[in-house]
Formats: C-alpha cells, sequence, structure tokens
C-alpha cells in the first residue's frame, strides 16, 4: 500500500464529482490495513470546489505558470510600493505582467472545469489568483 501522504495526495487528481467515492474507499482500505486513525482523518477530508480543483490542476501540470505569477505579484508588490513613494514608472508595466499571469492560469483553469466553467467559477479563479 502506498504512503497514506501519496494517496491522500493523488484524491486531489480525482474530479471533484468522483472526489467522496474516492476518499470514502481509500478510508476504507486504510481502516482494514489496521489504521483507524488515519482512517477517520481521510474520511474527514473535504472535497475540493471546483476553482480549487481546476487551480490544483493547473499548479501540478505546469509549475511554471505558478512561478511566473508569484514573481509577477512580487514585482507589482515592489512597483506599488515605489509608487507610494513617488516613483510610478514601473506601475503600468507591473500590473500588465500580473494581469498576463493571471489570464494564462485562468485560461489553462477553466479548460480543466468544462461544464463547470461558469461565470462564478471564473470569478473564485481570479479572486483566488490575485489573492495568492
Amino acid at each position: 500500500m502506498p504512503e497514506p501522504h501519496e494517496e491522500n495526495d493523488a484524491l486531489y487528481l480525482v474530479a471533484p464529482s468522483e472526489f467522496v467515492a474516492a476518499r470514502d474507499a481509500l478510508a476504507r482500505r486504510v481502516r482494514a490495513a489496521g489504521d483507524k486513525t488515519e482512517a477517520a482523518r481521510v474520511a474527514k477530508l473535504r472535497r475540493p470546489t471546483p476553482a480549487a480543483w481546476a487551480l490544483n490542476q493547473v499548479a501540478r501540470s505546469r509549475p511554471p505558470l505558478v512561478a511566473d505569477l508569484l514573481a509577477a505579484g512580487d514585482r507589482l508588490r515592489l512597483a506599488t510600493e515605489r509608487a507610494v513613494g513617488g516613483d510610478a514608472s514601473g506601475l503600468r508595466a507591473a500590473r500588465a505582467a500580473e494581469r498576463a499571469a493571471v489570464d494564462t492560469i485562468m485560461r489553462d483553469a477553466m479548460s480543466c472545469l468544462g461544464a463547470a466553467a461558469t461565470e462564478a467559477n471564473r470569478q473564485r479563479l481570479a479572486a483566488t489568483l490575485r489573492a495568492a
């Protein structure tokens, strides 16, 4: 049997609609292997929202996009600090780079969502990415 954390991690590869069944099956396997404490913990794992699931899929399959977003966020924070200090020369470019990084991940995440690619999920994705 794989390590518990590996199986827990693999749960988050499963589509949200299949999560509960996969989680419950894992909890049964862990319980059958004799670890009731771990089985109880697994049974309490929550299904990710479609937006969280889609972002997780992008982060796993295209980690450079996440690195680009984080770097763009850092540049935007620095440019904002400089703008507050009187030098706004880099703010427009930093905002544009951050928007481009968010848009790239958004396209991939919305593609992952398929039929769940609703406006509400698009807004959740955007809010999560900007918060990151």
